[in-house]
């Protein structure tokens, strides 16, 4: 099934394996390039340590990387072996990976819904939810940057 941005959903949970996880960003968290670095950083080592990190990149945030010369010296167009970027998934092709991924990194709370649904870890990367409920059932766990 192809969707309207020529994606191949069945292509793009093959590549995501079952090893990979997915990260969504807001505004916030990217436009601070310390911020964004650091939890490049973080990715980048999770990467590294544990299985290969999957990141849809919002085009604002690609376009910051581009323009911060250190973080553009340290990841090509499409990130490296440890952290991969990938265009902006569809809603369809995010479902397709959260079914496939074993980890979620969001700041999304419509993520975090969806990553309880799916039964997968979900870090969330902000300092509060409106989901308290997931918090209290263990679906979710609450981590903010430490420059935020």
């Amino acid at each position: 099934m192809a969707t309207e941005k020529g994606h191949n959903l069945a292509e793009i949970a093959k590549n995501l394996g079952i090893n990979s996880l997915i990260c969504r960003w807001k505004k916030e968290l990217v436009e601070a390039p310390a911020i964004l670095s650091e939890v490049l950083n973080i990715l980048e080592e999770t990467g590294k340590k544990h299985f290969p990190v999957v990141l849809p990149l919002h085009p604002r945030t690609f376009n910051i990387i581009r323009n911060n010369i250190n973080l553009c010296n340290r990841f090509s167009k499409r990130g490296n072996d440890f952290l991969i970027f990938t265009e902006p998934f569809s809603f369809l092709e995010m479902i397709a990976a959260e079914k496939k991924c074993k980890l979620i990194m969001t700041d999304s709370g419509g993520v975090q819904k969806e990553a309880f649904f799916h039964r997968k870890p979900c870090i969330t990367l902000r300092t509060e939810t409106e989901w308290v409920e997931l918090i209290d059932v263990g679906g979710i766990s609450l981590q903010a940057s430490k420059g935020k």
